[in-house]
């Protein structure tokens, strides 16, 4: 029996994130693969990173999260998901950056936590989680207080990812959600709970 899938995928008259648009045309392919989108699409993407959003004109093209705004002034729940979208885009194009197969999933499970657990798992002892340089680098990321350090914190983890070589994915519609929440003071700690739980427990046996 397959996974089951994240069935949040935006539909309808909701324009799709790009992860999403990749991995619905290339349903005929074997489950979980997903389409790899262009080389120059990826590369436009990660000139997003530590810029804030809309100042990017390359990425214009793949951002759905817009309002238009009479008056010049934008609903913070806006703004909150304009840094998230811009955030997962960067991310997206240096996880996906020379990888052959989708680095997004929508199956469940795929979260930033249990991706991280399984890249300590490739060669560190279990006993030593928190002493051990992964540990550290997991410290650092729940000390972040911004957006611009939550990114530099998960940007190491998924170049890291890449550089594994372990085909480790994530499930870019739960980021989007987790960094939407994760900019609300009082769902701040939900979202670092998550991720510590994903983190800690014992990693499942398969991917």
């Amino acid at each position: 029996m397959s996974e089951q899938t994240d069935s949040s995928v935006h539909d309808g008259d909701q324009p799709q994130k790009m992860w999403n648009r990749y991995w619905k045309q290339h349903a005929h392919l074997k489950e979980g693969m997903g389409l790899v989108p262009p080389g120059e699409h990826l590369a436009a993407l990660r000139k997003g990173a530590y810029r804030e959003p809309w100042t990017v004109p390359d990425m214009w093209p793949f951002l759905t999260e817009v309002s238009y705004s009479s008056n010049g002034l934008v609903p913070e729940r806006i703004k909150r998901q304009e840094w998230a979208e811009h955030t997962a885009l960067v991310l997206y194009g240096f996880h996906q950056q020379s990888q052959s197969e989708s680095m997004h999933t929508n199956q469940y499970g795929h979260s930033l936590g249990r991706a991280m657990r399984q890249l300590f798992d490739v060669d560190n002892d279990p006993d030593n989680i928190m002493d051990s340089a992964m540990g550290r680098r997991v410290r650092e990321l729940f000390f972040a207080t911004s957006m611009p350090q939550l990114f530099r914190q998960i940007l190491t983890f998924t170049q890291l990812f890449t550089a594994s070589g372990q085909n480790l994915k994530l499930n870019y519609n739960v980021l989007f959600d987790d960094l939407v929440q994760w900019q609300q003071p009082n769902k701040r700690d939900s979202v670092r709970s998550r991720w510590g739980r994903d983190f800690y427990a014992t990693p499942a046996k398969s991917k």
